[in-house]
Order: C-alpha cells, then sequence, then structure tokens
C-alpha cells in the first residue's frame, strides 16, 4: 500500500484471500474509501 497527498494505491493483488486477515484487509480498503466518498459528498453539499 502506498500513499501519497492525493490518493492512496493499493495493489490487492498482494492481499491473500484465504485467511481471514485477507478478508478483513478488504473490508478496510473498502471501509476507507466508503468514507472517503461519504466526506466528499458532504464537503459538495456544504460548498452548494
Amino acid at each position: 500500500m502506498e500513499k501519497s497527498d492525493t490518493k492512496m494505491i493499493v495493489n490487492l493483488s498482494e492481499i491473500p484471500l484465504d485467511g481471514s486477515l485477507g478478508l478483513l484487509a478488504y473490508g478496510d480498503v473498502a471501509f476507507v474509501a466508503w468514507r472517503k466518498i461519504k466526506k466528499d459528498k458532504r464537503n459538495d453539499e456544504t460548498n452548494r
């Protein structure tokens, strides 16, 4: 996983799916993405 000022790049092929930690990692990635989308949407609605 790489993080820059503008975006986070996740190489999903490096996350193993054969264990619960792999599934947890996918859930974490999805949650972070959802939270960012929610924050951006809220900021857009505030700026109108």
